[in-house]
C-alpha cells in the first residue's frame, strides 16, 4: 500500500510537469515495476520479477504500475 501511494504521486507529478525541448512541449509520462523482497530471493530474482512487472505496466497501456509477487 505504502509503494503504491508513493508510485502513485511520482506518477502524477512527472505527467503534470511540462517537458520543454527545443521550444516544444512535450507530454512525459512513466512506468513502474514493483515487486516485494520474500525469503530466499536473489538479486537476480527480484530484478526479473520488477522487470516482468515494469513491462505489463508498459503492455497496459503505460503511465501506471504493476506488481509482481509470487
Amino acid at each position: 500500500a505504502h509503494c503504491k501511494k508513493i508510485t502513485s504521486r511520482l506518477l502524477e507529478l512527472v505527467r503534470g510537469n511540462k517537458l520543454i525541448y527545443k521550444g516544444e512541449g512535450l507530454r512525459v509520462t512513466m512506468s513502474v515495476g514493483a515487486t516485494k523482497y520474500t525469503q530466499g530471493d536473489t538479486p537476480d530474482s527480484i530484478i526479473a520479477r520488477a522487470d516482468k512487472a515494469l513491462y505489463k505496466a508498459k503492455e497496459n497501456g503505460k503511465n501506471q504500475m504493476n506488481w509482481e509477487v509470487h
